[in-house]
Formats: structure tokens, sequence, C-alpha cells
């Protein structure tokens, strides 16, 4: 067995642990990602997001959903002072699919189904609604090469997004794999256009909001896996500059086999999502002005690491903390400026402290 881990920071610091993910070492079959090409200003699109919604209530925990409002499909121009909902990458995926003809409609795990068709329209009242509930039984009866864990937490002062997913290898495989990140958002309430009246205050639900990740993906293992593999990743988000309502986001990670596909973009093997918790202060510590005061060497570290403070004193103690503020170590020095620390701490992100040097915080990478 193997076990990686990568931090990935694109948007803001990382300060994630992975003690605590949910992953299951149970096969499992795979879930299914609907992506889905959307608008406010399109008449039909109401109906595309009721059948959405009723394909994850038939299919709690095993579909998951993100809405693409593109401005390159159209159907996105806000009515008003509305907020507009239009994202880049929704143009950039649109050229890699194929039959994109009409919306509402989308892809299912971003795969040929049914005869070589792979845009499917989302509306019930379609000839595509019985293709897309056969395009879904195929892909959750199929057995997936992964399970996901994800804990997304929020801090709410710095506004940081820290999400942090393990992701467990149930096969043998030779394939390029490649890790993706999105985050959505539920109850936002705009205008929308249902047929030919104008409705205030819609709820636009499973809103696609940012990909965390590269635009295609981080690569997860370049040439195959091996049964019982870990791999642990960090991504984090500022919401300081969109300032996200993160009560109502969710968090969508997802796996792509990247042999499959004539459009290099992939085809989904696995997804999950997580809700959002709300955190305080402890869930964004960060290294401050101050933390030349501490050297820590090596770091990244492995079973132990040095510590060098600037400033020792008598019945000291040095204190370890993970994302969520929890003491995970404890050692007590006395007028020492180098020391050795011996743990046995899970890989991640964590953060040193020293009692007697108060608001002094050094970051500490366990690999």
């Amino acid at each position: 067995m193997k076990t990686t881990t990568i931090i990935l920071t694109f948007l803001g610091f990382s300060t994630l642990s992975f003690a605590q993910i949910p992953v299951d070492t149970m096969p499992h079959n795979k879930n299914v990602l609907l992506e889905e090409y959307t608008g406010v200003t399109c008449t039909a699109c109401p109906q595309g997001h009721i059948e959405i919604n009723n394909l994850i209530a038939t299919y709690p925990n095993k579909v998951f959903a993100a809405g693409l409002h593109s401005a390159s499909v159209g159907h996105t121009t806000p009515y008003g002072n509305d907020e507009n909902l239009a994202r880049t990458f929704p143009d950039l995926l649109r050229p890699k699919i194929f039959n994109l003809f009409g919306i509402p409609g989308g892809i299912i795990n971003r795969r040929m189904n049914n005869g070589g068709v792979e845009f499917f329209i989302f509306n019930p009242y379609s000839t595509y609604h019985s293709k897309i509930d056969s395009a879904i039984n195929t892909n959750i009866n199929e057995a997936s090469p992964f399970n996901i864990g994800i804990v997304a937490n929020y801090d709410t002062v710095n506004k940081i997004l820290y999400i942090n997913s393990q992701t467990y290898t149930t096969i043998n495989k030779s394939s390029t794999y490649k890790l993706h990140v999105f985050i959505t958002q539920s109850n936002i309430l705009v205008s929308q256009l249902d047929g030919s009246t104008v409705i205030p205050n819609y709820n636009q639900k499973h809103v696609f909001r940012e990909i965390i990740t590269p635009t295609w993906g981080a690569t997860l293992y370049p040439t195959g896996t091996t049964k019982g593999d870990i791999f642990n990743s960090t991504v984090t988000y500022s919401n300081s500059a969109k300032n996200y309502k993160m009560q109502d986001v969710e968090v969508l990670v997802f796996i792509t086999d990247n042999s499959v596909t004539t459009n290099s973009k992939g085809q989904i093997v696995q997804v999950m999502g997580a809700h959002v918790n709300m955190m305080g202060t402890t869930a964004g510590i960060n290294e401050n002005a101050n933390s030349n005061q501490i050297s820590i060497y090596p770091n990244p570290s492995s079973n132990q690491f040095f510590v060098h403070l600037t400033n020792p004193s008598l019945n000291n103690e040095v204190i370890i903390c993970d994302i969520n503020g929890k003491v995970v170590l404890r050692k007590q020095v006395s007028n020492e400026n180098n020391f050795s620390v011996n743990h046995e701490l899970a890989p991640g992100v964590y953060f040193l402290s020293v009692k007697n040097n108060p608001g002094v915080v050094k970051k500490l990478v366990v690999q």
C-alpha cells in the first residue's frame, strides 16, 4: 500500500490535516455527476431543474449536479440587478462535448451513452428522459476504481475554504487519473424565465461557482493504481472577493480516467459531494509576521523534526494543533534554543506555537 499527499494551493493557503476523513475501503460502484447547461432566460430550463432535482432525490448520495451557466451557450444575461451566474469554465468545457445542440441539457460522467450520444436534454417531457435514466443506471451499476472521502471547513473570519479529500484505490489498473474539485451553491435567488413568465426570486440550485483545481484536473496517478493506495489532497479557496454564502455551498470532488476519452477531458469514474462546515478562527490559523522567531527543519518532515527558538525561556511548552485547533502534540522544553520532536502525526499541515511566545505561529508539513 502506498500513501501519497499533495497540497494544491490555488487561491489560498492550505491548513488541513488528514486524520478524520471518512473514506471507505470497501469496493463501491460509481456515482454520477450531471453537468447541466442552463440559463436564466431559457424558457424550458425550469423543467430541466425539476428533472435534475428528481434524479438527485431518486438516487440519494449517488447523483450529484453542477448547473453550468455559459455565456457562449447563451441565456445567461441577468434580469435587472441580478447577479450574473455565468462562469468561464463552462465555456471551456463546451467545445469538448459531442452533440451540444440545446439547453437545458448536459453530460453524464463525461462519457458516451446510448449509441454514441453524449449530450442529453434534461427535460422530463423530451424523448431523452428514458435515455438519461438508462445512462445513470449504467454508471451506478459499474464498479469504481476509487472511493472518495471529503472534509470541507470554512474559516468564517478569514473567509478561507479548506477542502481536504482522501482517495482510496480499490483495483489495480494502468491508466492516467486526474483529480477535480468544484464548488456549487444553492439558494441563489434571481429572476428566471419559465415559458413566457418571468419568476422573481427563483431558487437556483447546484449552480457551478468555481473549479479549484486546474481546468482539466490535477494528476492523481500518472501511470496507474495499485489496490490499497491512498491519495490525500488539500485545496483552498479564498472567498474574500466573491463572498459566496458558504452555508449553501457543496464541494464536489471527482476523478477522471484520461485514457478513455477522445476529447482530452477524461471520463468521470467517481464523484462525491460534501457540504461545508462553518468554523471559527481556528480553521484559518496562519503563519504571522513573527513566525521567523521559530525555525523548523526539515520541513516537510516525516516522524521527526528539529526546532530552533530565537527567544527560549524557562518552563516553556511547544504546542502543535491541527486545522480545527485541536491540540495533537505537546512537548515540554526549558530554556532550550534547539531540540528535536518525535511524533506519529498523520500526513498533512499543522501549526506549531510556543506557550511563552504568544501569537507566534509556524506552519509544519508532515509527509
